[in-house]
């Protein structure tokens, strides 16, 4: 699901990152480039997300798309171009959980 590098994996394994990834799912938080509605509609298999209790994604930008309780976009540009602390972005109840899976990444 690329964006807007058309690069293949190889290049990017090349230049130093251990993985290549189209989403992740960190504790029922899914971390995505797109919209989850997007993704689906770009041909990305739903039932391979496993349980998803929210969704972190980008790519909108400033385009007028409806905010969802359960999502939060983190675009920079929606965001004064500035980080986006995770306490913000994943609801309190998630938290423990998603820095759990995040540490057993790391």
């Amino acid at each position: 699901f690329p964006s807007h590098d058309n690069l293949p994996d190889g290049w990017y394994l090349s230049a130093g990152f251990e993985r290549v990834l189209t989403h992740i799912n960190l504790g029922g938080v899914l971390l995505i480039h797109y919209p989850l509605e997007d993704a689906i509609s770009r041909g990305m298999d739903i039932l391979a997300l496993g349980v998803v209790e929210h969704v972190i994604h980008g790519h909108t930008h400033q385009a007028n798309t409806p905010d969802h309780k359960d999502h939060f976009n983190v675009a920079v540009d929606r965001h004064a171009f500035r980080p986006v602390d995770y306490r913000r972005a994943i609801p309190d109840h998630l938290q423990n959980t998603f820095l759990d899976a995040l540490s057993q990444l790391l």
